[in-house]
């Protein structure tokens, strides 16, 4: 991550079309610039088809996944807009959540 740049992150639910819809509330700030705001939606394996896998990442838990994945991921803040929790593993980490962007128009 650049020097100047932070991620808060709020976790919430959001009403959209009388369902509950599971999301993130990610924020950006850089130096001297406004705080943005993002939000990256929870899908289902279902859903996974509309969407192109950025990667996963391996934590203790949602936050520290979602840190990895700022912190490794290029673009990150700009590119993700939607996660998949994966069945956890078995070991240290035990937390895997898989982000993924839009898929680009064929």
């Amino acid at each position: 991550m650049s020097r100047g740049r932070a991620i808060a992150l709020n976790l919430k639910s959001d009403t959209v079309i009388k369902q509950k819809e599971r999301c993130l509330i990610i924020k950006r700030s850089e130096k001297g610039k406004k705080v943005t705001s993002k939000k990256i939606k929870e899908i289902n394996e279902k859903r996974v088809k509309g969407y192109k896998l950025m990667g996963k990442a391996e934590g203790m838990n949602l936050f520290h996944c979602l840190h990895l994945g700022s912190k490794y991921c290029k673009n990150f803040y700009d590119r993700v807009v939607a996660y998949l929790i994966v069945k956890p593993t078995k070991g240290k980490n035990n937390f895997t959540v898989a982000f993924y962007e839009k898929k680009e128009s064929q």
